[in-house]
């Protein structure tokens, strides 16, 4: 099991335990979910432990839960850093911080600054990269204050509601 320490948080690697009643709420939950590609279908115990078990099984990703990091190690959310192509040294993250109570308060940003020092440090990457709605200005901000740069814009990529919105495309290079 991979474990990464924070100052207040616990990153370790998501198992099949950890798939309860609480995370499986928020990926259903629409608020939670607005940005996340999960949000296409209902989510259950047993989507959630095929996803959990075929991350496991491939070697290109590797999924954290995140936990806080004192007695009760509460989990407040997910971080995947996949599709590791071991000839480019590249990567790419995506996050989520599913227990509202803890948004705004910089656990999303003391996770990425964490995975990417871990993946450049302990998996031999040279750059990671992210994607972003170019409405989900905390997701933007979060990656901008954890050292990553807007590399691009796709204008219209995604379907979003009713309408079509771009993506910005972010990275950060090891240095």
């Amino acid at each position: 099991m991979k474990i990464i320490k924070t100052p207040r948080l616990i990153i370790k690697s998501l198992r099949v335990d950890d798939i309860s009643k609480i995370y499986i709420e928020w990926l259903n939950d629409e608020e939670v979910n607005k940005y996340l590609e999960t949000r296409f279908q209902m989510q259950n115990y047993q989507s959630c432990l095929d996803f959990v078990n075929r991350i496991h099984k491939d070697e290109r990703e590797e999924l954290f839960g995140i936990f806080t990091n004192n007695n009760n190690n509460k989990h407040i959310g997910n971080f995947k850093l996949g599709a590791i192509n071991k000839f480019h040294h590249t990567a790419e993250i995506s996050f989520f911080i599913g227990s509202k109570s803890f948004w705004g308060a910089g656990y999303a940003t003391e996770v990425v600054s964490h995975v990417v020092q871990y993946g450049f440090e302990n998996l031999g990457l040279e750059k990671i990269t992210a994607g972003c709605y170019e409405s989900n200005k905390g997701s933007k901000k979060v990656l901008i204050k954890a050292g990553f740069e807007v590399e691009g814009f796709r204008k219209g990529q995604v379907a979003f509601g009713s309408q079509r919105e771009g993506v910005y495309n972010l990275g950060i290079v090891k240095k």
